[in-house]
């Protein structure tokens, strides 16, 4: 049995395998980077003249894509488990199941749980004790 934990974030994702007694650990960079916050446009010298465009729009269409892209990557690391774990502090966890559910692994038993950081040790430990309630 193949069983699957992933902490993830919108930075990196840590994917711990236990499978035959046998366990691994790989990291998954996003290479995202930071997400710009919104900027106004650029006013022009004459009054009631038309501004220039507002890009917040295109670079949040861009920041989702690149996230999509790395979600995508995510799931190619995951192999075919037979049941998954998908952790993490915030909105990351839900994103990743969402492309889960378009792939795949939609039928794989996925449990999803809100976490802090934790560390690689942390995340092996945690699908140690998922494997045993399983």
């Amino acid at each position: 049995m193949r069983k699957v934990g992933v902490w993830i974030d919108h930075n990196k994702a840590v994917v711990a395998v236990i499978e035959e007694g046998n366990e691994t650990l790989e990291t998954v960079e996003s290479n995202v980077g930071r997400h710009a916050g919104p900027s106004g446009g650029a006013g022009t010298a004459t009054p009631w003249a038309p501004h220039t465009a507002n890009r917040e729009h295109a670079r949040e269409r861009q920041y989702e894509q690149h996230l999509v892209k790395f979600y995508q990557d995510v799931i190619k690391h995951l192999g075919t488990p037979d049941q998954l774990m998908l952790i993490g502090p915030a909105r990351a966890k839900n994103d990743l199941k969402t492309e889960l559910e378009k792939s795949l692994l939609r039928d794989v038993p996925t449990t999803l749980e809100t976490t802090d950081e934790m560390t690689d040790a942390q995340v092996m430990a945690r699908l140690r004790a998922f494997q045993k309630q399983a």
